[in-house]
């Protein structure tokens, strides 16, 4: 089951992708491997090949967690969310809910990385297929509609 690990630290974000792949889940968002600058930091052609780069691994996932901060942070991840909701990939959010997308249905809250792992498990395990039932009826890459 391919993962797409969506954050602001990156710390935390090789963390959790750290418990998934340790779990046999491959993980999809290479950013959390790479070095992470500010936005400032990049040349404009770096920023647009990232965003790119970014935007079709999240396509490329079964499902997404996005881990929240304590404080609020605006970001990519949010737009990350918004590209996995409208493919109907669903969302793990780790943490709180940091902005209204999170309130979607497709999108589930857990306190703990241990509660992510699980329900990952049981989506992998609960079927061959991890879309969710809009993303399934309309754009399934699987087979399973």
């Amino acid at each position: 089951m391919k993962i797409y690990v969506a954050a602001c630290k990156q710390d935390k974000a090789q963390m959790m992708a750290s418990t998934l792949d340790n779990n046999g889940f491959d993980i999809v968002s290479t950013w959390v491997y790479k070095v992470f600058k500010r936005t400032a930091d990049y040349t404009e052609e770096e920023r647009e090949a990232i965003a790119v780069r970014d935007t079709e691994e999240v396509k490329k996932a079964d499902a997404m967690v996005l881990i929240s901060d304590d404080e609020y942070y605006a970001g990519g991840k949010f737009v990350e969310a918004g590209v996995a909701l409208g493919l109907g990939i669903p969302i793990l959010v780790l943490g709180r809910r940091e902005n209204i997308l999170l309130w979607h249905k497709d999108v589930q809250l857990f306190n703990t990385r241990e509660e992510v792992l699980a329900e990952l498990q049981r989506l992998r395990e609960k079927s061959r297929c991890y879309c969710t039932e809009t993303f399934r009826k309309n754009h399934c890459r699987k087979g399973c509609n």
